[in-house]
């Protein structure tokens, strides 16, 4: 692309401090601003090349202040000045501004996820004040989470930056005296006339930044030519407010402007569930979708737009011609990766990969308020969905039944839908159960009692105004690997048969939350709470001040369940047992996790969402770190059972089933 025509009027008014040297009201002048807004509104062909409007203006008329050495200090400080100058030209922005004109001519939306550095803000600034200058009676808003977003260096302060810049150098200037606030901007003022009757005049094209915070409904009815989203990751129910909006810029299939969500990795606080749903599922939320071509083995699926660090990365691309160097800026990323990787802080790569991520994946990762370690579920994330065939088309898909004998033996079913998705969109799938692993058999046809052990977290209600489900894990002890998921919510007492059937074909003990007193009674009514273990007695350890005492399983107070969240994320990182010492890659045991929906929970986990699969996960390990404790009690004590250990206490021993051991089915 020949940057220096593209840039030309720009570089005019660097040089000569004004964009024309026509005289000013000569036929010249005139078309010389004629044509730049043209060039504003439709975009600007020269040769085989071709940019859009919004990438025209903010070229050319959306000023940055720039740095410039005026004296060079060899070994000490320079002397420099700030100066007026305007953004390079990056084949980044071209990608991004393509996109935004193709949305916008086949009547959709548009969803820009990114690094940080790469001007989104100005950018979208830019955009607004384009159409407020060139686009009469426009709307553009400006919605934000916080105040933030908005003003200090947010994307309004640049708006009004880029407006007042064009007020006084271009003759597209308009008076602005009925809104003219810090966060409302309308081009148009007041007139009375001689009989006493004030009306508006003027352009009518306003600007208008809004902070949502906690009201979403703050984006009902609003209709504009452009409407802004910033941060959308910070976003209350970032869905809920995208569905709130398109009601009012569409009617059947006519489009009546442009609905731009703009999120950036590393974001302090975001949760990208929203942004992760619309950015993978574009289509249907009329977001206009673009080849994946950023997440390895996912080249046939389509997306919203991303922008890489590698892209236009300092130091690694032509400042004359702005194209990027992709072989050299990955290089650059991972030296720096790795220095970051050498911090005490545990999250710090996690943090260095959202903020500046080569993939989506990288960029949506959650970097506050979780315990786990969201890099390595990352990728090992991108590795499950890339092999489906090493992954999910390899689990056993099927349901329990009971035969003459009172077995409960294991049939394939591939009518059972387990729940593959999350976040999920509704309470009302029944899901089913997914194994990986069989229960282990000795020579006599039994799975010795204890090898397995469960966690689970049930309801008591077959309807529910939340998002809740119902989940069960079941782990070998000796492998430490998680060898079957039950989760979904079909009736309380469908859920609570499933789970049961579950625990007896591997023989294992379970801790349930006890909140909950329907799995409770249900299973006493089936004679079979010898599957579940009394309240352990580390309950107690955790929370000493804690007078809830319950005969089965474990109370889910907040401080036990960040214990057992604490117990994962150690697991989650530790070494998966049968490695050699000195093997060069270690696999932790977060490499041997299949359920991509867990890997999801762990992901996005925070304190105000459902994860229901991480809530048991959390029970299975306190139930699991218990029998640890128990164990050096006793060798402490020097009372050691050697055929007999966890399972010792009274209330590990099972009680007399009506089911005996199923079969090996596999």
């Amino acid at each position: 692309m020949n940057v220096s025509e593209l840039t030309a009027v720009s570089k005019h008014f660097i040089e000569y401090k004004q964009y024309t040297r026509e005289p000013t009201g000569s036929k010249a002048w005139f078309n010389f601003w004629k044509q730049e807004r043209e060039r504003c509104l439709k975009g600007y062909s020269f040769g085989s090349d071709y940019v859009s409007g919004y990438e025209y203006f903010y070229l050319n008329y959306s000023p940055i202040l720039k740095t410039e050495v005026i004296h060079e200090n060899i070994g000490g400080q320079n002397q420099a000045d700030r100066i007026i100058g305007f953004p390079d030209y990056w084949d980044g922005d071209t990608e991004f501004f393509n996109y935004i004109d193709d949305a916008e001519k086949s009547g959709k939306h548009a969803l820009l996820l990114g690094s940080r550095g790469k001007g989104k803000s100005l950018k979208a600034g830019s955009m607004c004040v384009r159409n407020y200058h060139h686009i009469a009676n426009s709307k553009s808003y400006c919605f934000a989470a916080t105040e933030g977003y908005l003003n200090d260096d947010g994307i309004i302060n640049k708006a009004w930056d880029t407006m007042d810049f064009v007020d006084i150098n271009t003759p597209w200037g308009k008076r602005r005296q009925v809104e003219n606030s810090s966060l409302h901007k309308r081009a148009s003022v007041k007139q009375t006339s001689s009989n006493g009757v004030e009306t508006e005049v003027g352009f009518k094209s306003e600007i208008m930044g809004v902070t949502v915070g906690d009201n979403i409904n703050k984006l009902r009815g609003k209709r504009g030519k452009l409407i802004i989203l910033e941060e959308f990751g910070n976003f209350p129910k970032g869905k809920t407010g995208w569905n709130i909006l398109r009601p009012s810029m569409e009617q059947g299939q006519d489009t009546f402007g442009l609905i731009l969500a703009i999120g950036t990795g590393g974001t302090e606080g975001a949760s990208f569930e929203a942004m992760e749903e619309l950015f993978y599922n574009p289509k249907s939320y009329k977001v206009y979708a673009v080849p994946n071509i950023w997440d390895e083995g996912m080249e046939n699926t389509e997306c919203a737009f991303f922008y890489p660090a590698w892209k236009n990365y300092s130091g690694a691309y032509n400042k004359i011609t702005g194209e990027s160097d992709k072989a050299l800026a990955l290089s650059l990323i991972e030296v720096d990766r790795k220095l970051v990787a050498g911090a005490n802080d545990p999250h710090a790569l996690t943090r260095r990969k959202a903020e500046i991520p080569n993939t989506p994946k990288e960029a949506m990762m959650r970097i506050t308020g979780s315990k786990f370690p969201i890099a390595d579920l990352s990728a090992h994330l991108a590795e499950v969905e890339m092999n489906p065939h090493r992954y999910k088309n390899a689990d056993y898909i099927g349901k329990f039944i009971i035969n003459k004998e009172g077995i409960v033996e294991w049939k394939l079913d591939s009518e059972v839908e387990p729940i593959y998705q999350f976040p999920h969109k509704d309470n009302k799938m029944k899901g089913g159960v997914i194994i990986w692993e069989h229960p282990y058999k000795t020579n006599d046809g039994a799975t010795p009692y204890g090898m397995y052990i469960a966690g689970i977290d049930s309801y008591d209600h077959d309807e529910s105004s939340t998002l809740s489900l119902g989940s069960c894990w079941v782990m070998n002890v000796m492998t430490g690997r998680l060898v079957a998921e039950y989760t979904g919510r079909p009736s309380a007492e469908e859920f609570y048969e499933t789970t049961r059937r579950l625990l007896i074909y591997y023989n294992a003990i379970a801790n349930p939350e006890n909140h909950n007193k329907g799995i409770l009674d249900y299973f006493d009514r089936k004679n079979s709470t010898y599957l579940f273990c009394e309240q352990p007695r580390i309950v107690t350890d955790i929370n000493q001040k804690s007078t809830v005492n319950r005969k089965r399983g474990t109370p889910p107070t907040m401080e036990i369940n960040s214990y057992g969240r604490t117990q994962i994320s150690d697991w989650l990182s530790a070494p998966a047992p049968g490695q050699e010492e000195d093997a060069k890659e270690v696999v932790l045991n977060l490499h041997k996790i299949r359920s991509i929906t867990l890997l999801k929970e762990l992901i996005y986990w925070n304190m105000d969402g459902n994860f229901d699969r991480v809530s048991a996960l959390g029970m299975l390990f306190i139930l699991l770190k218990d029998r640890e404790k128990i164990m050096i009690d006793m060798e402490s004590t020097k009372k050691i059972n050697t055929q007999d250990t966890f399972f010792s206490r009274k209330w590990m021993k099972q009680r007399n089933s009506p089911f005996k051991p199923s079969l090996n089915l596999r």
